[in-house]
């Protein structure tokens, strides 16, 4: 009995020294900051749009809003300014890349609900440049929690348009040709960090993205200047982080 309490009070002792030893890395002005973020990130399109293809024809598209899930990663390089003896900031650039997210609905011949024939599918990727921004608190506990803004510039890649009958004797129209528009997209996060040693920090956050607005090309003889389009697709991202103080 004796010697079990003597195991429990050395790795009692062994983890408040452990974490005295991480509280007193203090936090340097002007040190400069790379960070390694991914993970899962959950969307939906949910958005119905009219498109005129001519001028007697026109289609509706009305997106499922099932959730799907896709990759993400991003990569920031910035610098650790002092604010308070208890909060601190760490601002520069970030560079951001998401997977292919896989988009569908259903189309509606002239605006029909009677004339449902059709599934179309395609595809977005999205990649993005800009400022990041993280606020910290160091409170004394051995993690510290943060919030995290970005605004950027993103690049969002459209391709790989198809319809698919719903009924053999229909034949689908020409697609929507590939097309990567230039957007605004913009973050919001929260999360913790917690130290292993005085150069590396593991964190866990959920962050919001707006990737921005994306739009398919022209169909081959399609003569209305009109474009199938979204204009915002959300993502909900679980982030895991990897810091590195330099």
């Amino acid at each position: 009995m004796k010697q079990k309490w003597l195991i429990s009070a050395a790795c009692f002792l062994s983890a408040h020294a452990f974490a005295d030893g991480l509280l007193n890395n203090p936090v340097v002005n002007g040190q400069k900051v790379i960070t390694l973020s991914a993970g899962p990130a959950w969307y939906s399109s949910g958005s119905t749009q009219t498109v005129t293809l001519q001028p007697d024809v026109l289609k509706t598209y009305i997106g499922d809003s099932e959730t799907r899930v896709l990759g993400t990663a991003e990569i920031f390089f910035g610098i650790q300014c002092l604010l308070t003896n208890q909060i601190y900031s760490q601002f520069g650039i970030a560079a951001a890349y998401a997977g292919n997210a896989k988009l569908r609905g259903d189309v509606l011949e002239d605006g029909d609900p009677n004339f449902n024939n059709f599934v179309y599918r395609y595809q977005l990727n999205h990649g993005r440049v800009g400022l990041k921004g993280k606020l910290l608190g160091d409170f004394g506990y051995w993690v510290t929690p943060y919030l995290s803004g970005s605004v950027a510039v993103a690049f969002n890649h459209s391709f790989d348009w198809s319809l698919t009958p719903k009924i053999f004797e229909e034949v689908p129209a020409p697609p929507f040709a590939s097309n990567t528009t230039t957007a605004f997209a913009y973050t919001v996060g929260a999360g913790l960090q917690a130290p292993l040693n005085k150069h590396w920090q593991l964190g866990l956050g959920y962050e919001f993205a707006d990737l921005g607005k994306s739009q398919l090309g022209a169909a081959i003889g399609q003569s209305v200047n009109d474009r199938f389009k979204e204009t915002h697709l959300y993502t909900h991202q679980l982030q895991f982080s990897a810091t590195y103080l330099l």
